[in-house]
């Protein structure tokens, strides 16, 4: 996460999924959340059920503020 932040583009977009586990995903949420917090931008959140798993997950997209 800390690698990709700084190489989007203004007005990019950047998706993080299963952003509920407490695993990395978990972490990278947070940090996600606090570099848009910083930088500006929008934050969606997107719970949802996967055709894989028989829980709702929670993905995280962040785009970047235009210059």
């Amino acid at each position: 996460m800390r690698e990709a932040l700084p190489k989007l583009k203004p007005g990019g977009l950047l998706y993080v999924d299963n952003t509920d586990e407490p695993t990395i995903s978990g972490s990278c949420r947070a940090d996600l959340i606090a570099h848009a917090t910083h930088a500006g931008g929008v934050l969606e959140f997107f719970p949802d059920f996967s055709p894989c798993t028989p829980h709702a997950t929670e993905g995280v997209l962040w785009r970047s503020p235009q210059p």
